[in-house]
């Protein structure tokens, strides 16, 4: 058994909280309790979610007292907590700092099936203290029965999003149960992956794995076990702890049972040393099997900071198998090194971008000739590894989203993914907050419905699909050039400013492409 969201709210400290919302999430697990102290979505926080090693299946405390007055960045923290795992918040303070909690936010996370706990209203006196000791207290009680705990960890694994269900996060996981060290090494014991406890103990890990002894005079327990890979090669997990403490023999069993299995279920090939291992390593933030995997190709991963990333209209494994070689053939003839393979429906490739962007853009458009049926997303100076990472699932989770914004280009940039993305969160958050991005276009009310509709096509047009350029504009509504200059006269005149001029244009840029996505202009 495992501490799940109910077990928390019969605690004394939660007794008198109240769950908002959320009430699928009460059956899942909780494996650790953190603090949320700076919740405002800028740059900081941006690196914050970056950076940081997220396990999944935690819950958050916080005040949201930074952010206590904004609904649109409180949505927006809880929409990154629960895509990188996070089973739920535990809001303090309400009605001293934040005055209430907004509908929205309670709406969202009801939508996200991610449990919103709001601690009694009114009071100074409570301490995050009394809730964080009781839950770490119920979690060890649960960890130290000696249950078997392997079909929970299945189960939690399969219930992280896909870009969190990587070799690294298990055995973080059973860092964080076991309190113990762990390695996974390949045949020759060459480290694979490592999870150190405690956690910023790294280096100490690693001496110890290389010597059997922490430096000075106190000694290591250290145990081997070998994992047996349904295709690949034998692989072998270390466990690891200070001062020569044993962990039972029994939770190694299951520590060495987890592991095996999600290798055999979610990552077959983990202990292959193929070029596309390390395509898998990049975007899954594998960092050590990275390195290790690009110092035997000789490949120097720190100055591949261009990603593209190749998406079949036609979905589909066998359209995938038929479109890598004929892409790597390709793209072979512009680019060395290139690292590329197919990875979640997709053909990535990285490589560097040494030519000039004109040039870049003249390759893409050569290569795309020969597959009408694609999309290619690029990404250009991308400055890490993790850089990468956050651009993929971007890609990922908002290309669709980008190609109805975006209806007659089959090549977009990776600027045009994010503006897609913030135009997908945007709608998330309902039609007060699509209302609020679309009032700019209220000028055009004053039109005949005739008239507002043709003025609205004509703009959204020249700005999502002519790159603000007229003659173009004429081309793709099929009229004359002179007609789309009256229109856009008639729009500045409306609109008080030229169509075309920043920034002027930013608001009813994003105005257009909301409108285009809910299918209010074509």
């Amino acid at each position: 058994m495992s501490v799940i969201v109910a077990d928390l709210l019969k605690l004394p400290s939660l007794r008198e909280a109240k769950l908002l919302a959320g009430s699928s999430a009460l059956e899942r697990t909780v494996s650790s309790i953190s603090v949320l102290e700076y919740a405002e979505p800028t740059v900081l926080q941006d690196a914050l979610f970056k950076h940081n090693q997220f396990e999944g299946n935690e819950i958050v405390i916080t005040g949201f007292i930074n952010i206590k007055d904004n609904v649109e960045a409180q949505c927006a923290t809880i929409q990154r907590l629960a895509d990188v795992g996070e089973v739920g918040l535990i809001l303090y303070y309400i009605g001293i700092f934040m005055p209430e909690v907004d509908r929205k936010v309670i709406e969202l996370a009801e939508r996200l099936g991610f449990a919103l706990i709001c601690m009694p209203p009114n009071r100074m006196d409570l301490r995050y203290s009394d809730v964080i000791c009781e839950t770490m207290e119920a979690i060890f009680k649960e960890q130290n029965k000696g249950v078997y705990y392997v079909g929970e960890f299945l189960d939690e694994i399969a219930l992280l999003p896909e870009e969190l269900r990587s070799m690294d996060t298990v055995l973080r996981m059973l860092r964080d149960r076991i309190r113990a060290s762990f390695i996974l090494t390949d045949n020759s014991a060459q480290i694979l992956n490592l999870a150190s406890w405690p956690r910023d103990h790294e280096q100490e890990t690693r001496r110890a794995f290389s010597s059997g002894k922490k430096p000075g005079d106190d000694s290591w327990w250290i145990r081997r076990f070998p994992i047996v890979a349904a295709q690949g090669p034998t692989m072998y997990l270390y466990a690891l702890r200070e001062n020569g403490i044993p962990v039972d023999e029994d939770t190694l069993r299951q520590a060495c049972d987890v592991v095996h299995l999600f290798v055999n279920i979610w990552s077959r090939r983990h202990g292959e040393f193929v070029v596309s291992e390390l395509v898998r390593a990049i975007l899954k933030d594998e960092s050590i099997k990275m390195r290790r995997l690009a110092k035997m190709f000789n490949i120097d991963v720190g100055s591949m900071n261009a990603m593209w990333a190749f998406h079949p209209i036609e979905h589909g494994e066998r359209k995938l198998h038929e479109l890598l070689p004929q892409i790597r053939s390709r793209m072979d003839r512009y680019f060395s090194p290139l690292v590329i393979d197919s990875y979640e429906g997709f053909v990535v490739a990285f490589m560097n971008d040494t030519e000039q962007l004109h040039a870049l853009d003249a390759i893409a458009v050569e290569a795309m000739e020969s597959w009408n049926d694609v999309y290619l997303v690029q990404a250009h100076n991308l400055i890490t590894t993790a850089d990468a990472r956050e651009a993929f699932l971007t890609v990922e989770q908002s290309l669709e989203v980008a190609t109805a914004i975006y209806v007659d280009r089959r090549i977009l940039s990776l600027q045009q993914i994010r503006f897609a993305d913030r135009c997908r969160q945007i709608i998330s958050l309902g039609e007060q907050e699509i209302e609020r991005h679309t009032q700019v276009l209220s000028p055009l009310n004053t039109e005949e419905p005739h008239q507002r509709q043709e003025m609205l096509r004509t703009l959204t047009v020249f700005l999502l699909d002519a790159q603000c350029n007229i003659a173009r504009t004429a081309i793709l509504l099929n009229v004359h050039k002179n007609s789309v200059k009256y229109r856009m006269q008639r729009l500045n005149d409306r609109f008080g400013y030229d169509v075309g001029d920043f920034p002027g244009t930013i608001a009813l840029y994003t105005a257009v492409a909301l409108q285009r996505l809910l299918g209010i202009s074509k």
